[in-house]
């Protein structure tokens, strides 16, 4: 497989497909199989500002972040689903927790926040990681969260 530009998130999907999305605007999907590309189209939220991405593998959606603004977006019919705002911090990662209608965000304040992606107001702090600044006071800072994934009922960040 050959690509011209620069892959920021890819993944398996069910059917042996890839997904994967390059940094300005284009997802595509590869089928493993017969070694081709399958689909390919444009999504206006992935862009150089775009801090986090993720996919749903059995209800086709992505989450993308930019900044502090989440777009949830059907790639069945390429139309946005919802939007979300993150309040305090950037988005680090992203987590669709698979057969749930959870997503997990992690923040550059090193915080773990539940949201449901058909909604847009957060249900949870799942933690937050705190720092000791040079005074020795425990602060919460730019300790962001580098990744997120679920087994059935469990949650592992970093």
């Amino acid at each position: 497989m050959r690509v011209r530009g620069e892959i920021i998130a890819f993944d398996k999907l069910k059917n042996d497909t890839l997904i994967y999305s390059l940094r300005h605007k284009i997802l595509k999907t590869f089928n493993i199989e017969a070694c081709q590309n399958t689909t390919s189209f444009s999504v206006e939220y992935i862009n150089s500002s775009t801090t986090a991405l993720d996919f749903h593998h059995a209800l086709n959606l992505v989450a993308i972040a930019n900044g502090k603004t989440i777009y949830i977006y059907n790639l069945s019919n390429k139309t946005m689903l919802q939007n979300i705002i993150v309040y305090g911090a950037e988005v680090m990662c992203l987590h669709f927790v698979q057969n749930s209608p959870y997503i997990i965000v992690g923040t550059t304040q090193g915080r773990v926040i539940q949201y449901r992606y058909d909604a847009k107001s957060s249900l949870s702090r799942l933690c937050s990681f705190p720092f000791n600044n040079p005074l020795g006071k425990r602060v919460l800072g730019r300790n962001y969260i580098s990744t997120i994934d679920s087994y059935e009922h469990l949650i592992a960040s970093s």
